[in-house]
């Protein structure tokens, strides 16, 4: 069978002895390019087909046994000893034919496998019953990988994780604490199967897959090409919990060789993805990489100049970001451009006037007259009247649609594509240009395990205009506005200081609020624009949300950010520049930037 990646030469990785399992025995004749279509696009209907089989076959062995063996047994036994065994032996059949075909029901994986069988057999601190902790000690090896085990070790560790961490009482950990307090699914890693369906687990916030496997970016022919293969990818998270799990697991700051080893995995891939080498192969190391994020790099054209449009981040790592953010639903782990859409859209807001209690604003709706984007309409739209309803009901503001669109221009020619192969969205069949996204821009985080996948636009904002972050925190008491302050940072700044710094915007930060960071500051005033109408709107919030207790973690955050950045902010306004906190970027914005500098897309 031909390899995946044809372009980069990559082998196809062995299948595991479960979920990697093919209905084909290695040809490639019709017929079984025909079930395979089958087997992916109605796996119900396979599985169903597979189990009938399997009963029938069992039922023939079943009927086979009791002609040969039941006179002895109502001899010996009598006719209700039959009875019975033939009712479990029955039972046993159907119960292995749906194990079989369709696997462990979701709540006996987690609440009788996890809880009890795979506690008894790695975590020893339970002490269960010798016998049972030597059969499942023996019976766990032979179906399960060196990874899988590790990973079993990190589920159950990671349900311990998280009952602290929702057990503590730091004033501190609420502005850290995702806006998920409890769940009914007290793992934060769970399988990567159940995620695929939308609405479970019912308080995700997103739908992340975990990588075991390392990345492998290859360039050749003067492309980069990042490949991301997901079929023997088994695990997801769901929340700002697990994602903050597999840091703590996979990047203990605490370790000094771990965090020097993700410094340099880091500067390697940077410098191999800024240079212009002509072939070459480059391959992560660190398990648990997240994927998929992605977003958009905006370039603001406004007052005759070029502006970077970036957001400040008031929870860890602090900074100013890009428009991006986790996939939300599992189909855009191949479908880029619907999450690079979906987040662009969310967050930036382009208004016709300053927004302020009873102003009635409209909301031009970005759009694409390029082929690259997708043509129908994603979450995004969902995503934006959110926000517009938040802003009526708590800020009394109203926002509509606008008419007019406001058209973007993207940036082409990037030189770097991404490559995702998964059995669960399209098969091994399917590797034509539907799996690739190109003109975009990668960033690999190892300090934050993320792999960033930017799309460079640009488009006009008018005087009299307004940009609002739109992007809607969900929380089990009820949405909330992140209210994220919006800052345009001059492009000719940038790439000045980028020249005349030796093809850097900085050095690198080791402060841990901003790991791995660049401080740009300090920004003279005239190189910089600040959209703080949020500021007094946090105020007017905080008032009405006095005695609210269902509203805890929306007003703690609120109160820490006007106790931490509002003098900061209020500063900057009247033009004492950016520096400190107001300065630093994070690693995907500064190495983003960097790397469209580098190319000379600006």
């Amino acid at each position: 069978m031909a390899s995946p990646f044809p372009r980069c030469g990559t082998t196809r990785p062995p299948a595991s002895r479960f979920g990697d399992w093919r209905p084909w025995g290695g040809g490639t004749n019709t017929m079984t390019i025909k079930l395979y279509h089958v087997y992916q696009q109605r796996p119900t209907l396979w599985k169903c087909g597979g189990a009938i089989l399997m009963f029938v076959w069992g039922a023939i062995i079943l009927g086979i046994l009791l002609e040969a063996y039941s006179a002895t047994i109502v001899d010996v036994f009598g006719w209700p000893m039959l009875f019975a065994l033939a009712v479990a032996a029955t039972t046993a059949v159907i119960v292995t034919c749906y194990l079989a075909c369709f696997g462990l029901p979701r709540a006996a994986y987690y609440r009788i496998w996890l809880s009890s069988l795979w506690a008894c057999g790695i975590e020893k601190h339970r002490q269960p019953p010798r016998l049972l902790t030597r059969v499942v000690d023996w019976f766990l090896p032979r179906f399960l990988s060196y990874k899988e085990l590790e990973m079993a070790h990190t589920i159950l560790a990671s349900r311990r994780f998280k009952q602290e961490l929702l057990a503590s009482d730091s004033s501190r950990i609420g502005v850290y604490r995702p806006t998920v307090f409890a769940s009914r699914t007290p793992w934060p890693i769970v399988r990567r199967r159940d995620v695929l369906r939308r609405g479970w687990p019912p308080d995700a916030v997103f739908a992340i897959a975990v990588l075991q496997s390392p990345l492998t970016i290859c360039r050749r022919n003067g492309g980069t090409t990042l490949e991301i293969d997901l079929r023997n990818q088994r695990y997801a998270i769901y929340d700002n919990i697990g994602k903050r799990y597999l840091t703590s697991r996979f990047v203990p700051e605490l370790q000094a060789d771990r965090t020097q080893k993700c410094r340099v995995e880091s500067a390697e891939i940077t410098a191999f993805l800024r240079s212009k080498t002509a072939s070459g192969t480059q391959r992560t190391t660190i398990p648990g990489l997240r994927w998929a994020s992605g977003g958009a790099l905006p370039i603001v054209t406004y007052d005759s100049r070029d502006w970077f449009c970036l957001f400040h981040r008031d929870i860890g790592p602090l900074g100013w970001n890009l428009a991006n953010g986790g996939s939300e639903f599992a189909d855009e782990w191949v479908n880029l451009r619907h999450l690079i859409y979906r987040e662009m859209t969310e967050e930036v807001v382009v208004c016709d006037g300053i927004p302020t209690g009873g102003a009635v604003l409209n909301h031009y709706r970005l759009d694409f007259d390029h082929n690259w984007f997708p043509k129908k309409r994603t979450p995004a739209d969902e995503l934006c009247t959110r926000h517009h309803e938040l802003r009526r009901r708590v800020d009394d503001i109203e926002i509509q649609w606008n008419q007019i669109h406001r058209r973007i221009q993207p940036i082409d020619h990037t030189s770097h594509k991404v490559h995702v192969i998964d059995d669960v969205v399209h098969g091994v069949f399917a590797t034509g240009p539907a799996d690739d996204t190109d003109d975009i821009l990668i960033a690999v985080n190892p300090f934050e395990l993320g792999v960033e996948v930017i799309r460079l636009i640009r488009f006009d904002l008018q005087p009299g205009e307004y940009i609002l972050d739109g992007e809607v925190v969900r929380s089990r008491f009820g949405d909330y506005l992140a209210r994220r302050p919006v800052g345009l940072v001059s492009v000719d700044f940038l790439k000045n200081r980028f020249r005349n710094n030796g093809e850097s915007l900085g050095p690198v930060m080791n402060s841990v609020e901003c790991l791995e960071g660049k401080d740009i500051g300090p920004v003279p005033k005239e190189h910089y624009r600040l959209f703080l109408a949020d500021v007094d709107l946090r105020r007017r919030r905080l008032t009405k949300l006095e005695g609210h207790v269902a509203q805890t973690a929306e007003r703690q955050r609120i109160d820490t950010w006007l106790r931490e950045f509002e003098g900061e902010f209020r500063k900057a306004e009247d033009g004492s520049g950016l520096s400190g906190k107001l300065a630093w970027l994070l690693p995907a914005t500064w190495k983003i930037i960097e790397l469209a500098l580098s190319k000379s897309l600006l």
